[in-house]
């Protein structure tokens, strides 16, 4: 029960205390004590909460919303419908959890008896202290909140705020609709999509978006959701609180949506869940961004590793793969990339190798970059992660079970609405369906997803082959050129 709080600066003013997160350091028979009833209480979260809460749930992670709201915000754009995204923060959320009401909630979801009893004793008669600056303060009480840094935080914070969201959310019609196929047979662009679901927000524990295709149905989704929180002791922070619209032809005027009276920042891009969306559904923003980052984290490494010949390039190679390139590469399973984006990825990765290899620009130019790649013990090209992310991805959600909301959005499109004429958007089912013809998979990979280990063969052998055709026709044309 007793714990002691450090401050972890999050981003922002250094100087501004809201800008810290308290994380709260407790003892290890307190985490087992809090692991074994995490255990009960999982499987209590998981028959009760949203579909639509992804955060902290077993099979489910940040890629589930990431390819959620990049094909709501990509299909609104390609089928020309207006859709407006609030992103919603809430401030301080996991520590103004109200205990008592938390209690009443745990009750009310058929959580009682001694689970609730433990759970109960466990938040009872809390203490903490604060460490900073070398030294901790004297113990003080606290009664409210859930602690962070407790393995049972998240899944009390998700029950409370699923309770929160399903009373705002009960009686309104308003979000995004759409129509999707059940059990498809073929992936296809042109499916007849038979069902329809309604979409009106994506949770990530207490990351909020909330989605709706008209401005006055998001002004009455953001004032129910904000009058319930504070019944509930939550509270909106309208200074992060932002407002991020698609709208391709510009059809409506620019929103006003208010909260609390007060108008909500419009936004041109957004970071959610570590991806910047805009407006207009491209990567430009998110590539220049995971460019800054990977480069940051090559970078910090060239001293302490990359720099010294004594560490063989073996290690070095690993190190990159595990630490800059998922780095660089975050979210590249929702990825619609354009060639150009791609080469602006592979000239990064290159530039990379050489430094890691000590190949210079002004002496040794004229290396292909296959053969560096070679050197790097066959690292893998961006093109070929990306493609393989994609697929990987594609399985994933394959196998989904049918209720799933990605697995919704891969086979469904905004009901009612026909497509504009025109040359089709790039978006990321067309970069799949062009990875699937690739690997002749296009007829067949709805049964081949299903299982897993096959999957994850056909998808790893694809690349190879598609190497050794280029290199085949590379061979074949070198040879009718001497002819």
């Amino acid at each position: 029960k007793d714990s002691a709080i450090v401050a972890i600066f999050k981003k922002g003013d250094i100087r501004d205390c809201g800008n810290y997160r308290g994380i709260s350091l407790l003892s290890i028979p307190g985490k087992v004590y809090a692991l074994l009833l995490l255990d009960q209480l999982s499987d209590r979260m998981e028959a009760t909460v949203l579909e639509h809460q992804a955060g902290f749930r077993r099979g489910r992670s940040t890629s589930d919303h990431l390819f959620s709201l990049n094909q709501i915000l990509s299909d609104a754009f390609e089928y020309n419908v207006p859709t407006h995204t609030c992103f919603i923060d809430l401030r301080k959320a996991y520590d103004t959890v109200n205990r008592p009401a938390l209690w009443r909630v745990l009750h009310q979801s058929g959580l009682s008896g001694k689970l609730q009893r433990l759970l109960r004793e466990l938040h009872t008669n809390t203490t903490a202290t604060v460490k900073a600056f070398g030294t901790t303060s004297a113990p003080f009480n606290i009664t409210n909140g859930v602690r962070q840094g407790c393995v049972l935080a998240p899944a009390l914070f998700n029950i409370f705020l699923d309770h929160i969201i399903r009373i705002a959310l009960s009686n309104s019609n308003d979000g995004v609709t759409i129509q999707y196929t059940v059990g498809p047979r073929k992936f296809s662009l042109r499916a007849n999509h038979r069902q329809s679901e309604l979409i009106q927000i994506l949770l990530y524990a207490d990351d909020m978006a909330v989605v709706c295709d008209s401005p006055e149905g998001l002004n009455r989704l953001v004032s129910s959701i904000d009058n319930i929180s504070q019944s509930w002791g939550l509270d909106i922070s309208q200074p992060k609180t932002e407002n991020l619209s698609v709208d391709r032809h510009h059809q409506q005027p620019t929103p006003n949506i208010t909260l609390r009276n007060h108008p909500i920042k419009q936004v041109s891009e957004f970071k959610y869940l570590g991806r910047t969306f805009s407006e207009i559904p491209n990567l430009d923003a998110e590539i220049s961004c995971r460019l800054s980052k990977a480069n940051a984290s090559f970078y910090r490494l060239t001293a302490p590793l990359y720099r010294r010949p004594e560490i063989s390039l073996r290690t070095k190679i690993k190190i990159f793969r595990s630490t800059v390139l998922p780095t660089l590469l975050y979210g590249s399973e929702t990825w619609a990339p354009l060639q150009s984006h791609v080469r602006r990825l592979e000239t990064f990765q290159i530039k990379c190798l050489r430094y890691i290899l000590r190949i210079r620009w002004a002496t040794h130019g004229n290396i292909s970059h296959n053969s560096i790649r070679k050197r790097c013990f066959n690292i893998s090209s961006i093109a070929t992660s990306l493609r393989i992310n994609r697929l990987r991805w594609f399985g994933h959600v394959v196998r989904m079970d049918k209720s799933r909301l990605p697995r919704k959005l891969l086979f469904g499109k905004p009901a009612n609405v026909a497509r504009p004429r025109g040359r089709p958007f790039a978006n990321w089912r067309q970069c799949v369906t062009n990875d699937l013809k690739s690997i002749h998979q296009l007829d067949t990979c709805i049964a081949s997803a299903n299982s897993r280990a096959e999957w994850r063969k056909i998808i790893h052998q694809g690349p190879k082959q598609l190497r050794s055709n280029r290199s085949s026709r590379l061979r074949h044309s070198t040879r009718i050129q001497r002819k």
